[in-house]
């Protein structure tokens, strides 16, 4: 099956593994009733007052966090229920947690744990060196193995501790090794693209066929604007200084600014020759007319 379906960090990573060990942290996992939550030494985020504390924790990060990591996770305390993103948890786990959880979880689970950051961070890499791959295939073959000892304790009542998520990690490098780094391979853009089309639904009444029309006008633009970039390269390429380009091409509209310095105003320019190419100021509307 992982050579027919390659890995997808998004969801075993993001959203997957975090809700797993989110729900052991706060102890709202399942219980059988031949178990005992008051066993379980790892439900250190149970109590609701730490519980809020934390997430307050988890809050207070976002002024420090760089821009470049998207979407900075809100409090879960009080927003893990309400739409919480595969990109808040990214950064929740595996970036705030080792270190918020630092003395609250028993060292025993907090080793653990770290071991399936530092392997999973490794394999979000774009460029994988083989050092560091077997580096990653290493601690992440010893997360799965002690997490199988300190958890699920190779107790019936506890075998849902051990979800497909957690055996998946164990292929991972390997397939990282088959078919390259697992960042490439993920459904963000994927998503991403299914939100955008999803965006431009403007009749929910019809969506399929009003999709389908906006799409197909999509498509239509395309070679306009590819176009019309080679146009504009032309133009800087021949070093033509004019103060504004205005290409005029139907109802289509595109203006590029080629020199700054000087330009006339917006008002001051001329359409002319609709359907047309049309260059046109003031100035140069006045020669054409001479």
């Amino acid at each position: 099956v992982p050579g027919c379906f390659p890995a997808d960090l998004m969801h075993l990573a993001s959203l997957n593994l975090t809700d797993l060990f989110v729900s052991l942290w706060h102890g709202t996992i399942s219980c059988e009733s031949s178990d005992n939550k008051g066993l379980w030494s790892w439900t250190v985020l149970s109590d609701t007052s730490i519980w809020q504390r934390h997430g307050q924790q988890v809050a207070d990060t976002t002024p420090y966090l760089p821009g470049l990591f998207g979407c900075p996770p809100r409090n879960p305390a009080l927003k893990i229920s309400s739409g919480y993103k595969a990109w808040e948890f990214l950064t929740y786990v595996y970036g705030l947690a080792p270190a918020l959880l630092y003395g609250m979880l028993p060292n025993l689970y907090w080793r653990n744990f770290c071991k399936l950051c530092a392997g999973l961070r490794i394999l979000h890499q774009h460029q994988i060196s083989v050092t560091q791959l077997k580096r990653a295939h290493q601690l992440l073959i010893e997360f799965l193995i002690e997490y199988e000892t300190i958890y699920y304790q190779h107790q019936e009542d506890r075998l849902h501790f051990c979800r497909p998520s957690i055996h998946a990690v164990s292929h991972l490098a390997l397939e990282t090794y088959r078919i390259g780094p697992p960042a490439y391979l993920t459904q963000w853009t994927l998503e991403r693209v299914i939100g955008l089309l999803g965006g431009e639904i403007k009749q929910h009444s019809n969506p399929y066929a009003n999709h389908l029309s906006v799409h197909f006008a999509g498509v239509k633009l395309t070679p306009l604007n590819v176009s019309f970039q080679i146009l504009i390269q032309t133009v800087l390429n021949i070093n033509l200084h004019m103060d504004l380009l205005i290409l005029v091409m139907g109802s289509f509209y595109f203006v590029h600014v080629s020199v700054i310095q000087n330009i006339c105003p917006l008002q001051s320019v001329k359409h002319f020759g609709s359907g047309q190419g049309a260059l046109c100021t003031n100035a140069q509307e006045e020669r054409l007319q001479a």
